[in-house]
């Protein structure tokens, strides 16, 4: 991984309020976004501007 993107990670981690680790560990595959708490997921869609749907990967979690 490189040094920019460790940095982006970690100030994206800043913005949403997530531990520094978590991120990483979802762009590395170690951690699942699907199986995210529902504030942490709360947390990264408000810092992305985004609304769950997008950014969860498994869509049944929505039918």
């Amino acid at each position: 991984m490189t040094a920019a993107i460790v940095c982006l990670l970690r100030y994206f981690a800043e913005k949403s309020r997530i531990p520094v680790s978590l991120p990483e560990k979802y762009e590395k595959g170690k951690e699942d976004i699907n199986c995210a708490g529902l504030l942490t997921l709360q947390k990264i869609c408000k810092a992305m501007y985004c609304r769950p749907p997008e950014i969860l990967t498994d869509k049944d979690t929505f039918k």
